[in-house]
């Protein structure tokens, strides 16, 4: 189908980044590495389809957050999937599993 810039990272590239621990003495520890984006894994360009659901998953996420206010576990409830299954489809790993009844949805939507 094709490939398109990661929506996710906008092909930055792996960034820097910094993690720092706290030992029981009071001491630590911090250590500088590398990070990719988890979406494309570094590589800045995904397939269209991957990035259409990665886009379909944040609008759908956004809506259960601002219009629905609703957790991702209570919602998961509502829809009888498991909230893992829900986080996967929010982050565009997944579709909606097909035991999802749409109409659940569209009663929601209030449409």
């Amino acid at each position: 189908m094709g490939t398109e810039i990661c929506p996710r990272c906008e092909n930055r590239g792996p960034a820097y980044t910094i993690a720092c621990s706290v030992d029981e003495a009071g001491g630590g520890q911090c250590r500088e590495s590398l990070s990719a984006c988890d979406f494309c894994g570094g590589l800045g360009i995904v397939e269209v389809e991957a990035a259409n659901r990665y886009r379909r998953g944040l609008a759908f996420g956004q809506r259960r957050v601002r219009k629905w206010r609703l957790t991702q576990r209570q919602l998961a409830y509502i829809l009888k999937i498991s909230p893992i299954a829900l986080n996967d489809f929010e982050h565009g790993r997944a579709d909606l599993p097909a035991s999802v009844d749409r109409r659940l949805l569209n009663e929601y939507e209030g449409g």
